[in-house]
């Protein structure tokens, strides 16, 4: 378990004393390439899995569950905060020129999905020829590094201090709403007749989206089968924030749609955030999937831990 904070954060303070442009572009490509990785070894433990195979309609129905209370919680949340807490006027006016807001894209997850069927169709129909990667715990030295390559992104990017500065006090705490949000929302798959226990409701929702990282932690720790919801799960949420952006925004306001982007508010639903949301929100979203990014290594260990 503490191998896992130590890399992460160790990660994080090499970014944070190299802060160069050309090791943080290497940093994010390796950062993919693992990623793609340890989802198609998850793949193959997958594929070679019969049961596992199925029992994939009710894994998908889960992972819709989870992700639709976990959003629910967010949206409840988020909306009594712009309601009663923090307002536009909370929000500086300012833009960080980096940001990309003329494309919305799901191609990174696309590429994630193709990875882990891949894995899935590689395990089911090679399997023998694939004992090599089976009997080898290959999974837990590449997550060490995949942590390693995360940290070391989030450290060595210079406008990550910039965009906190610039962010006002009441909207440094709402990264935190998030959490509330999806922990307590997560929590209302238990309704239903499932094998969940709290806190593995809570595992799966605390990947806040960031499916790659949170699956294959989860996988390590708890099994594949938790590990596939995770990944289901927290692609929906991306996928759901980038469709039905303005539905979000018409309905729950300019936070809830920040906080269903979960820690992807700072790269891939970005966009839409800002297209609806309004530019001055580009800060607090980067800030928002910045500080998730950070949480998730922790609280998905911590809760497949109890």
């Amino acid at each position: 378990m503490w191998w896992i904070f130590l890399f992460f954060i160790f990660g994080i303070i090499s970014g944070l004393f190299s802060q160069n442009e050309k090791l943080l572009t290497i940093s994010e490509k390796a950062v993919n390439i693992v990623v793609y990785f340890l989802l198609f070894l998850l793949g193959v433990s997958t594929g070679t899995n019969k049961k596992l195979i199925s029992d994939f309609p009710s894994i998908g129905f889960e992972a819709l569950l989870i992700a639709v209370f976990s959003l629910t919680g967010c949206f409840v949340f988020s909306s009594l905060w712009e309601r009663f807490v923090c307002n536009r006027n909370d929000i500086k006016n300012e833009v960080n020129g980096n940001n990309k807001e003329n494309k919305i894209s799901i191609t990174g997850s696309l590429y994630v999905a193709f990875s882990f069927v891949l894995g899935i169709f590689s395990g089911f129909f090679l399997n023998s020829d694939l004992d090599f990667l089976k009997k080898n715990d290959l999974i837990t030295p590449t997550l060490y590094i995949l942590l390693f390559f995360v940290g070391f992104s989030i450290g060595s990017d210079r406008n990550v201090l910039k965009n906190i500065k610039k962010i006002g006090k009441k909207a440094l705490l709402f990264p935190l709403i998030t959490v509330v949000g999806t922990l307590i929302g997560s929590l209302g798959i238990v309704l239903f007749k499932t094998n969940f226990s709290y806190f593995d409701a809570m595992a799966v929702g605390s990947g806040f989206g960031y499916y790659s990282l949170s699956s294959v932690i989860i996988a390590g720790l708890k099994g594949d089968r938790l590990a596939t919801v995770a990944l289901v799960a927290n692609i929906i949420r991306e996928v759901f924030t980038i469709l039905f952006a303005p539905i979000i925004y018409s309905l729950f306001g300019r936070f809830a749609l920040i906080s269903s982007g979960g820690a992807t508010s700072m790269d891939t639903t970005l966009p839409v955030i800002i297209r609806y949301s309004g530019k001055e929100f580009a800060i607090i979203s980067v800030y928002h999937g910045i500080v998730l990014s950070v949480l998730v290594p922790f609280l998905v260990t911590f809760f497949c831990k109890i």
